[in-house]
């Protein structure tokens, strides 16, 4: 009688038929783990996207970019959020893993437009808020040019809401990820001038304009005349609004007249540049006991606000000049530019009021799909 029992065979021949029915086994797996490779493989090839919806998303970025200094900012606040929502719906659709990433990063300049935007019109706090949304963006996407934009944004806004550690913390922190011999390095690197200045920290504002300049005269591409590019005559006006932080009239003065000849003289307008420059000559011409120039340069300031960029930010800066001319209050000039200076304020703030959004102050902490 055979070991293994009635009908069961020698014991090598049971151990064959188990390692086939084994192997067949593995094959059998083996072969619908393939199927399945490729229909999860395909899953990532399907996409809701029309061939040319990313081109048209990055065209409209670059418009916004091109009009950004020429249209009313509460107008252009409402475009670009309107374009972000639509990018949210396409978010939640379905995408391949490369349309997804190119998403996250045309968000990502949507959401730092708004946040440069917030701040034109006077609320710093719904503007941090949309970068840290920027900012995640550009961490998520891993695009280095986005992220050094963001985070000299977010040193700017620093800057001017008068945080001198926080501009000199994003600026650093911009200088580690920007593309070299980019414009976006070039920016950061007067951000950083500024925020040294802020400080009270004379070196540093003369090594990171040196620096900048080296920057400048070392990128490839071409300036665009865009708010995401960095033309010639912001070297000299980021220069001379540091030198106006650091106390050093002479040299505010000296750099802050070249940013006015070199924007008056362009083809192009650089409406902001060319008011914010005059308030820092105007400041130098106060602190050198020269009231009636601080005034005249002050009032065409104005006159540039009132007419083709009326912003909070030059309402603010053109009030400094007011306030620094106070000693001299007796004279004509100085009671005319208050008035001048009060009546504008009053009408920009009775203007301008942060476009409704409501999600803003939280976006920095929504999942993708909610905060694009």
């Amino acid at each position: 009688m055979p070991v293994g029992g009635e009908g069961e065979g020698p014991p090598t021949k049971r151990r064959e038929v188990l390692a086939a029915a084994g192997a067949s086994a593995v094959a059998a797996l083996l072969a619908q783990s393939a199927a399945e490779s490729a229909m999860f493989g395909q899953r990532w090839e399907e996409s809701d996207l029309g061939s040319t919806t990313l081109e048209h998303l990055d065209l409209e970025v670059q418009r916004f970019g091109l009009s950004y200094l020429h249209t009313p900012p509460e107008q252009l606040f409402v475009q670009v959020r309107e374009c972000r929502q639509r990018v949210s719906v396409m978010v939640a659709g379905r995408q391949t893993l490369g349309q997804r990433q190119h998403l996250c990063v045309v968000g990502g300049w949507l959401s730092g437009l708004m946040g440069s935007l917030a701040l034109d019109l006077g609320d710093s706090a719904v503007a941090h808020a949309h970068c840290l949304t920027a900012w995640q963006l550009a961490t998520e996407s891993g695009d280095a040019r986005l992220g050094g934009w963001v985070r000299g944004t977010q040193a700017m806004i620093a800057f001017y809401t008068g945080d001198a550690a926080d501009a000199l913390r994003y600026a650093l922190a911009g200088l580690d990820v920007a593309p070299r011999n980019s414009f976006v390095q070039t920016r950061l690197l007067a951000q950083l001038g500024r925020a040294h200045a802020r400080l009270g920290d004379a070196d540093g504002v003369s090594v990171a304009f040196a620096r900048a300049e080296d920057s400048f005269e070392s990128v490839t591409e071409k300036a665009s005349h865009s708010i995401f590019s960095f033309d010639y005559p912001y070297l000299p006006f980021y220069a001379g609004t540091a030198y106006t932080a650091l106390a050093r009239p002479e040299k505010a003065r000296t750099f802050a007249q070249q940013a006015v000849t070199l924007c008056d003289a362009a083809a192009v307008n650089w409406p902001v540049a060319r008011a914010l420059a005059r308030v820092d000559l105007a400041l130098a011409a106060v602190r050198q006991k020269e009231p009636d120039k601080a005034c005249a340069v002050t009032v065409e300031a104005l006159e540039i606000c009132a007419t083709e960029r009326p912003l909070e930010l030059i309402v603010r800066r053109t009030g400094e000049v007011v306030r620094e001319l106070r000693p001299y209050k007796e004279l004509s000039s100085v009671r005319d530019l208050h008035e001048r200076q009060t009546s504008l304020a009053r009408t920009v703030r009775g203007a301008q009021r942060t476009p409704s959004d409501p999600g803003a102050s939280s976006a920095a902490h929504d999942r993708q799909a909610d905060i694009l």
